[in-house]
């Protein structure tokens, strides 16, 4: 198994300092299972690694951020920032900070299933994102960050209206 640090932290700062294990076997069928490990797990690694007269840093632990390619539901797990079931699609918008090119898009899934479509932000701005989805009028319309509303073919994710509300 292999640990991966995210978040900065000294060795005083192992409260706030998020790790998440990823089996090395091949992935089960939800691609692979992520979990948070507890303040109790961090101590028993640490304790481990200094039995073993591993190095441990006192300065920061440097930041490694490994991209997660999103193809199906199960992918998303720990990184839903919110999500919809829409006729027969599963819609969800990811954290902003999910380590993933696909983190500031709008996914859409077969129920709980494959990846079918993806709806990326209007503008190329870095700081733009699809913020939130509504229903209007029985139309779907993403909302992003950069004012833009993108009423969207739900099925196929085709964009087939904008408008800048600004």
């Amino acid at each position: 198994m292999k640990a991966t640090a995210y978040n900065k932290a000294s060795q005083s700062d192992l409260r706030s300092m998020s790790l998440y294990l990823r089996a090395n076997k091949s992935p089960s069928r939800s691609g692979g299972c992520w979990q948070a490990l507890s303040v109790n797990m961090l101590k028993k690694l640490i304790s481990y690694f200094k039995k073993s007269e591993a190095i441990i840093p006192s300065g920061n632990i440097e930041e490694e951020i490994i991209p997660i390619d999103i193809t199906r539901y199960g992918h998303t797990q720990g990184h839903r920032q919110w999500e919809l079931r829409y006729e027969d699609v599963q819609l969800v918008i990811l954290k902003r900070n999910t380590p993933s090119p696909q983190g500031k898009s709008l996914l859409a899934f077969k129920p709980y299933g494959d990846l079918i479509w993806e709806l990326k932000p209007h503008t190329k701005q870095e700081s733009d994102c699809i913020d939130f989805v509504r229903i209007t009028n029985g139309n779907l319309i993403a909302c992003s960050y950069s004012c833009y509303n993108l009423k969207i073919d739900y099925k196929t994710g085709e964009v087939l209206e904008t408008h800048y509300t600004k």
